[in-house]
């Protein structure tokens, strides 16, 4: 699976971004992320992998958010402990989607979205944003979002 995930990310690094694609990709964001919003999904549990340069790079682990904040975090193979400091390399939907709507004023080398097509959330998020302000990549892969009542 991270083989299959690591190609399509190189793939899809190697089509170049435009300006058209920046304010495109933005706006793109916007509608999804106000789909997302009419659904009025503010607590749900999802899978979410994040790759960097940090301790849990790579692991997929199960994300509680209440009330759009992040109440837990927990490794899904049970076998290593998940500290609230590493939290901070984490995000809800929403906080990805605050990213994705700057798109075109970060204006990163590249990137790539894809969103779920009943819930609008990203899905696969990669940009790399290491020549803008924002400094650094995200590669994130959010997967099994249920919505908590």
């Amino acid at each position: 699976m991270k083989k299959i995930i690591f190609l399509l990310f190189f793939l899809l690094t190697l089509i170049g971004c435009t300006d058209d694609s920046f304010d495109s990709q933005s706006n793109r964001a916007s509608e999804a992320y106000n789909s997302w919003k009419s659904l009025g999904i503010n607590s749900y549990t999802m899978d979410q992998q994040r790759v960097g340069n940090f301790n849990l790079s790579g692991m997929v682990l199960k994300v509680e958010v209440a009330n759009l904040t992040i109440a837990n975090i927990q490794d899904t193979s049970g076998s290593v402990q998940v500290t609230q400091v590493d939290w901070q390399y984490f995000k809800t939907v929403d906080q990805l989607f605050e990213i994705l709507t700057k798109l075109n004023t970060i204006r990163p080398s590249t990137f790539n979205v894809l969103y779920h097509e009943t819930y609008h959330y990203p899905i696969s998020v990669y940009i790399d944003a290491r020549s803008s302000s924002l400094g650094e990549v995200y590669n994130f892969t959010v997967q099994n979002l249920v919505p908590i009542n």
